[in-house]
């Protein structure tokens, strides 16, 4: 099974797209990098990392959005730290 190749490469690409131009339209300064091994989007000098999975963290969304919405949600994988996730309102 490949994990790589056009499609994935084009589909994060068309996030850190839209995140930008959501941002802009929203008054922030905005910078796409052009190196992988640097955060792809830099927002108001705060570093964005942009990641488009098929279901990605669907029990995520489903805090965050279905029967009673939360603010954000907490997380946290064993030995590591603590991971706030929120939806983005620019």
């Amino acid at each position: 099974m490949s994990t790589g190749g056009r499609k994935p490469y084009h589909k994060g690409y068309r996030l850190e797209h839209e995140v930008c131009k959501i941002a802009r339209e929203a008054g922030k300064q905005v910078k796409r990098s052009a190196m992988s091994k640097y955060p792809d989007v830099e927002i108001n000098h705060q570093y964005v990392s942009c990641k488009a999975r098929k279901t990605g963290l669907k029990w995520a969304y489903d805090e965050l959005l279905e029967p009673y919405p939360h603010d954000y949600v907490l997380f946290k994988a064993d030995r590591m730290p603590i991971l706030e996730i929120k939806i983005w309102k620019p």
